[in-house]
C-alpha cells in the first residue's frame, strides 16, 4: 500500500479526530497484518482461528470469562489445551525421561493426551456429554449430516485440518 506523504493531510486541513483516527487504523493494520503473518509460522498456534485475531480486540475465551476468578481459570485452562500446553500425562512421560507413566490418572485406559482427555476418556463422558450435544446441534445447524460423519470417529473433532475441510467443502 502507498502512503501518501504526510504534507497532503496537512493540506486536506482534516480534523484532530479524523487524523487520530486515521493514524490509529493504519498502525493498528500494520500490526494486525504482522500478528497475522507470525501467527501462522507457529505451531502452537494450529488450532487458533489466525483470521478472527485483531489488535485491540480480545480472543473470545478471555472475553466470555469475565471476572469471575473460577471463570477465569477456566479459561486459562481452555487457553492452554487450545495451544497444546497443558501438560497432560503423555507430556510427562515424555519431559520426564518415561519415568512418569503416560497412563490416564481418571480411567487407566490408554495415555493420557490431548486427544484422550477431550474426546476419549470414559471417567469424563458425564462431563463432556452436554458440550457434545451443543456442538452437534450447532454443527448440525451450519452442515446438516456433518455430525454423523464425525460421529464414528470422535478423534476428530480435535483435528483442526478436518474441520478446515470439512466446514470449507
Amino acid at each position: 500500500m502507498i502512503y501518501p506523504h504526510a504534507t497532503t493531510f496537512f493540506k486536506t486541513h482534516q480534523g484532530k479526530l479524523t487524523w487520530k483516527e486515521l493514524v490509529k487504523r493504519t498502525v493498528n493494520s500494520y500490526w494486525d497484518n504482522k500478528l497475522k503473518l507470525e501467527a501462522a509460522s507457529k505451531s502452537s498456534l494450529k488450532y487458533v482461528d489466525i483470521d478472527r485475531l485483531s489488535i485491540g480486540k480480545t480472543h473470545l475465551i478471555w472475553s466470555s470469562a469475565g471476572q469471575n476468578t473460577h471463570a477465569i481459570t477456566k479459561a486459562s485452562i481452555k487457553c492452554r489445551m487450545l495451544l497444546g500446553v497443558y501438560t497432560l500425562q503423555a507430556n510427562r512421560h515424555k519431559f520426564n525421561q518415561y519415568e512418569v507413566e503416560p497412563t490416564c490418572p481418571l480411567c487407566k485406559q490408554g495415555p493420557e493426551d490431548r486427544t484422550h482427555f477431550l474426546v476419549q476418556c470414559q471417567h469424563l463422558t458425564s462431563i463432556r456429554q452436554p458440550f457434545i450435544d451443543a456442538l452437534s446441534k450447532a454443527i448440525e445447524e451450519m452442515s446438516p449430516g456433518l455430525y454423523q460423519q464425525i460421529t464414528p470417529e470422535p478423534t476428530q473433532l480435535t483435528r483442526r485440518s478436518y474441520w478446515n475441510v470439512r466446514l470449507v467443502t
